[in-house]
């Protein structure tokens, strides 16, 4: 997954400050349901991927996330 990946679902591109460094990560509210990006400074070691908050759901592959995003999409009242 890429940072133009998330951008294109609608995710928030967001910095984080820790001491001197600066980290960039992505988050997405739909309906309640909340879902993160992992921080930029582990985009070398792990790939880009994006969970769902308060759980053991993660998403390492775009076309997965590309359809649960569609599907929360479809069913927010």
């Amino acid at each position: 997954m890429t940072e133009n990946d998330l951008t294109n679902l609608g995710f928030n591109k967001n910095e984080s400050q820790d001491g001197d460094s600066t980290y960039i990560y992505f988050d997405l509210d739909i309906g309640g349901v909340s879902l993160v990006s992992n921080d930029s400074d582990e985009w070398e070691s792990e790939d880009l991927e994006v969970t769902l908050e308060e759980s053991d759901v993660v998403f390492k592959n775009y076309e997965d996330l590309s359809l649960f995003v569609d599907l929360l999409r479809r069913n927010v009242e």
